[in-house]
């Protein structure tokens, strides 16, 4: 549970600074009197990526330096594996 937990702050404090630009973004657009459609209101830089893929990359990232306890003593972990599987089958299905 305190995995979840540590995840889901890095996942926040990542995320602040972005969201903290869209709000800036979107403040300055008001201020000028332009309506904004909400499918333009972030940066075209940003991509959409769905939370379960992001946490997939951040268990590849945990697990880059450290172990977690399903890592097995070869360091084949489940996670892992299921993780690359998540990001790969996204990427699959952003190509079509």
């Amino acid at each position: 549970m305190q995995y979840v937990l540590d995840v889901l702050y890095v996942l926040n404090e990542l995320t602040y600074p972005l969201r903290w630009a869209v709000h800036a973004q979107e403040q300055e657009a008001s201020d000028e009197g332009l309506a904004i459609q909400s499918s333009r209101r972030r940066s075209p830089a940003v991509r959409e990526v769905p939370f379960e893929v992001q946490l997939a990359g951040y268990c590849l990232d945990f697990h880059v330096h450290n172990r977690c306890a399903k890592c097995g003593p070869d360091g084949w972990c489940p996670r892992v594996a299921v993780a690359r599987a998540r990001i790969i089958a996204w990427r699959r299905s952003r190509r079509t």
